[in-house]
C-alpha cells in the first residue's frame, strides 16, 4: 500500500468530515471523495478507527501547529481565542472532536488511549502557555 494512496484517502476523509455530519461519513463516502474503490479504503485502513485517528491527527495537528506561535507571542488567552476562531472556520473538525468524546471516554474503545493522550497534550499546551504568561508578566501569579 503506497503512502501516497493513504495520504489521498486521509485527505478525502477530511473533506468528507468537513462537509458531512460525523455519523453520515463512512468508507463509501471517503472512497467517493478519494476517487477510489471502497476496497482500497479498507486495504489502506483495515479498521474505521485507524482512519479516524489518521484524520484527527492530520487535521487537528495542522491547526494546532499553525496556532502555537500565537501562544508563544501573545499568550494563552490569545491562543485559546485563536483556537475558537479556527473552530468557527472548521466546524467539521469541531463536530468530529465532539463525536469522538464518547469514544475517548470508553476504555474498551480501541483508540481511547490515543484520544485521551491528545486531550492531555492539548491541556498541557494550554498550561505551558499560561505558565509562560505568568513568567512574562502577561498574567497574574496564581492564574489557573
Amino acid at each position: 500500500m503506497s503512502a501516497d494512496l493513504r495520504a489521498r484517502i486521509v485527505t478525502a476523509a477530511v473533506e468528507a468530515f468537513r462537509t458531512t455530519d460525523f455519523h453520515a461519513v463512512g468508507p463509501d463516502e471517503v472512497a467517493c471523495h478519494a476517487g477510489v474503490d471502497v476496497a482500497e479504503v479498507h486495504r489502506a485502513f483495515p479498521t474505521w478507527d485507524l482512519l479516524v485517528v489518521a484524520v484527527v491527527d492530520r487535521w487537528a495537528a495542522a491547526t494546532e501547529r499553525t496556532l502555537w506561535p500565537v501562544a508563544e507571542q501573545e499568550g494563552a488567552v490569545a491562543y485559546l481565542r485563536a483556537r475558537l476562531e479556527a473552530g468557527q472556520r472548521e466546524p467539521g473538525l469541531v463536530r468530529l472532536r465532539i463525536a469522538l468524546l464518547s469514544a475517548a471516554s470508553g476504555p474498551r474503545h480501541p483508540a481511547s488511549g490515543w484520544f485521551r493522550t491528545q486531550y492531555t497534550r492539548s491541556f498541557e499546551d494550554v498550561t505551558l502557555a499560561l505558565v509562560r504568561d505568568v513568567v512574562a508578566g502577561r498574567e497574574a501569579r496564581g492564574a489557573s
